[in-house]
């Protein structure tokens, strides 16, 4: 797998390779300091029945609950401070993960009262974050990626945000990313499908403390805050992951993640 920038809205025009292992692309864990965020509030509401009882964080893959993937990522890079966003079924959210122990981590939670995108999800937990660039990812992601190599390239970029992108040849669902329009960021973000490559959101960011400059009251989508931040003159990264990629967004998706479990297509998550 190798890491690219592949998405810069500082005027890269083409992807330019940065080869991992590279002097000035070395690889180590940054993450002393930083802490992640879990967005594991959402309703999964193309996954009823089985989320009528069972928040979409906690459906068992390969034995135990989806979300033991994004937080064994985070401690695999050395990250072991991280918030919970909660909201639908919060309680047995909290109630299975307790303070982190069992998964040699610290957590602490975030409730969200009602949903209003995942800006105010991160406005929402800010306390919790602290003054450093801190992670957030969706809590129904199973990724094989290095995420110490994203801290590391997100630091060297002198990046506000990195975001993790994958190819997807379901343009249908996202829309591609063009690397020479300037709808570009919005096709990045899932939004206003355009011609071109098939690049898609991981689920995974970096994000830097400036953030909160441009997070909005009220309903607040991260698509949004990064076109104002694009517009203030931020610094915005991508960053290429070609290694395996999946969501429970729907009965589809989980039925396919089942399949290639059964076929051993999936790799097993980072050791706790």
């Amino acid at each position: 797998m190798r890491p690219c920038c592949v998405f810069k809205t500082t005027g890269c025009p083409r992807p330019v390779a940065v080869q991992a292992g590279d002097p000035q692309h070395t690889r180590e864990k940054r993450s002393d300091h930083l802490k992640g965020l879990i967005l594991a509030g959402g309703k999964g509401t193309r996954l009823f029945p089985l989320t009528r009882r069972v928040p979409r964080c906690l459906i068992p893959i390969q034995d135990r609950p989806v979300i033991h993937r994004p937080i064994l990522l985070m401690k695999s890079a050395g990250i072991v401070d991280i918030v919970v966003n909660t909201h639908y079924h919060s309680k047995r959210v909290c109630d299975y993960l307790g303070t982190g122990e069992k998964l040699g981590v610290n957590i602490s939670y975030s409730h969200e009262d009602a949903l209003h995108g995942i800006g105010a999800a991160v406005r929402k937990a800010q306390p919790l974050l602290g003054d450093e660039p801190f992670v957030v990812m969706n809590g129904d992601v199973l990724a094989d990626i290095d995420l110490s190599d994203v801290l590391t390239y997100h630091t060297d970029q002198h990046a506000d945000a990195t975001l993790v992108i994958r190819p997807e040849r379901e343009a249908r669902v996202h829309g591609p990313l063009d690397f020479d329009t300037d709808v570009s960021l919005s096709a990045l973000l899932g939004e206003d499908p355009v011609e071109g490559s098939f690049l898609h959101p991981a689920g995974i960011r970096v994000l830097s403390p400036r953030v909160f400059e441009f997070l909005s009251t009220g309903t607040c989508f991260l698509g949004e805050t990064f076109a104002r931040m694009v517009g203030a003159g931020c610094h915005l990264e991508g960053y290429l992951s070609d290694g395996y990629w999946a969501d429970l967004r729907c009965w589809e998706k989980y039925g396919h993640i089942l399949w290639e479990i059964g076929r051993g297509f999936v790799p097993e998550a980072p050791v706790s």
